[in-house]
Protein backbone atom coordinates (compact mmCIF):
# COMPACT_ATOMS: atom_id res chain seq x y z
CA UNK A 1 0.00 0.00 0.00
CA UNK A 2 1.42 3.52 -0.88
CA UNK A 3 0.32 6.28 1.03
CA UNK A 4 -0.65 9.32 -0.68
CA UNK A 5 -0.97 11.58 2.22
CA UNK A 6 2.28 13.63 2.81
CA UNK A 7 1.08 13.08 6.86
CA UNK A 8 0.87 9.22 6.38
CA UNK A 9 4.87 9.21 4.07
CA UNK A 10 5.98 11.37 7.61
CA UNK A 11 4.43 9.09 9.34
CA UNK A 12 5.52 5.93 7.97
CA UNK A 13 9.30 7.27 7.88
CA UNK A 14 9.07 7.84 11.43
CA UNK A 15 9.12 3.96 12.23
CA UNK A 16 11.93 4.76 14.84
CA UNK A 17 10.86 8.05 16.90
CA UNK A 18 12.96 9.87 15.12
CA UNK A 19 11.64 14.19 14.64
CA UNK A 20 10.37 14.17 10.67
CA UNK A 21 10.12 17.68 10.73
CA UNK A 22 13.26 19.69 9.50
CA UNK A 23 15.49 21.22 11.88
CA UNK A 24 17.30 24.42 11.33
CA UNK A 25 21.03 23.66 11.17
CA UNK A 26 23.50 25.76 12.78
CA UNK A 27 25.51 27.64 9.99
CA UNK A 28 28.37 29.57 9.51
CA UNK A 29 27.96 33.07 9.94
CA UNK A 30 28.89 35.40 7.08
CA UNK A 31 30.94 38.18 6.88
CA UNK A 32 28.20 40.67 7.21
CA UNK A 33 26.65 39.04 10.46
CA UNK A 34 30.02 38.78 11.77
CA UNK A 35 30.10 42.59 11.15
CA UNK A 36 26.83 43.36 12.80
CA UNK A 37 26.95 40.09 15.56
CA UNK A 38 29.18 40.50 18.38
CA UNK A 39 30.50 37.27 19.47
CA UNK A 40 33.29 38.00 21.66
CA UNK A 41 33.04 40.33 24.62
CA UNK A 42 35.99 42.95 24.17
CA UNK A 43 36.59 42.48 28.01
CA UNK A 44 38.26 39.56 28.63
CA UNK A 45 39.09 40.21 32.46
CA UNK A 46 35.55 40.41 32.77
CA UNK A 47 34.48 36.78 31.12
CA UNK A 48 37.05 34.96 32.94
CA UNK A 49 36.56 36.59 36.53
CA UNK A 50 39.79 37.67 37.35
CA UNK A 51 39.82 39.66 41.00
CA UNK A 52 42.43 42.95 40.20
CA UNK A 53 44.70 40.97 42.92
CA UNK A 54 44.87 37.76 40.65
CA UNK A 55 45.38 40.21 37.39
CA UNK A 56 47.98 42.15 39.24
CA UNK A 57 50.34 39.00 39.84
CA UNK A 58 49.99 38.03 36.87
CA UNK A 59 50.96 41.38 35.14
CA UNK A 60 53.98 41.72 37.52
CA UNK A 61 55.24 38.58 36.40
CA UNK A 62 54.92 38.74 32.77
CA UNK A 63 56.42 41.95 33.31
CA UNK A 64 59.21 40.29 35.47
CA UNK A 65 59.91 37.90 32.09
CA UNK A 66 60.09 40.47 29.96
CA UNK A 67 62.93 42.75 31.65
CA UNK A 68 64.74 39.30 32.38
CA UNK A 69 64.72 38.42 28.65
CA UNK A 70 66.31 41.57 28.11
CA UNK A 71 69.72 40.34 30.01
CA UNK A 72 69.35 36.56 28.77
CA UNK A 73 67.97 36.82 25.26
CA UNK A 74 71.37 38.84 23.96
CA UNK A 75 73.19 35.82 24.66
CA UNK A 76 71.66 34.16 21.54
CA UNK A 77 73.03 37.08 19.55
CA UNK A 78 76.38 37.25 20.72
CA UNK A 79 76.37 33.30 19.54
CA UNK A 80 75.01 34.90 16.24
CA UNK A 81 77.55 37.15 15.65
CA UNK A 82 80.35 34.76 16.30
CA UNK A 83 79.10 32.34 13.52
CA UNK A 84 78.59 35.76 11.24
CA UNK A 85 82.38 36.53 12.12
CA UNK A 86 83.66 32.86 12.19
CA UNK A 87 84.22 32.57 8.70
CA UNK A 88 88.07 33.05 7.48
CA UNK A 89 87.74 36.26 4.91
CA UNK A 90 87.11 38.28 7.98
CA UNK A 91 89.33 39.34 10.56
CA UNK A 92 88.08 37.39 14.08
CA UNK A 93 86.18 38.15 16.60
CA UNK A 94 87.79 38.92 19.62
CA UNK A 95 86.60 38.47 23.70
CA UNK A 96 85.80 42.27 23.96
CA UNK A 97 83.91 42.29 20.72
CA UNK A 98 81.45 39.82 21.92
CA UNK A 99 81.35 41.93 25.02
CA UNK A 100 80.36 44.64 23.13
CA UNK A 101 77.62 42.83 20.63
CA UNK A 102 76.29 41.85 24.25
CA UNK A 103 76.01 45.56 26.16
CA UNK A 104 75.16 46.97 23.09
CA UNK A 105 72.02 44.55 22.73
CA UNK A 106 71.28 45.15 26.19
CA UNK A 107 71.36 48.38 25.55
CA UNK A 108 68.91 48.59 22.78
CA UNK A 109 66.17 46.12 24.15
CA UNK A 110 66.46 48.18 27.43
CA UNK A 111 65.90 51.41 25.61
CA UNK A 112 63.10 49.75 23.68
CA UNK A 113 61.46 48.55 26.85
CA UNK A 114 61.91 51.93 28.41
CA UNK A 115 60.24 53.37 24.94
CA UNK A 116 57.91 50.88 24.60
CA UNK A 117 56.71 51.87 28.37
CA UNK A 118 56.79 55.64 27.59
CA UNK A 119 54.11 55.29 24.98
Amino acid sequence: PHPSNPNDIKEALNVFGRATEQTERPTTPTRKQYKTKRHHTPYMAATMNLSPDLFLTIFKNAFYLYCSSVIVLPILSVFQERKIWKSPLLPSLSPLGLIKVFLFNVVWMGATLVGGLLL
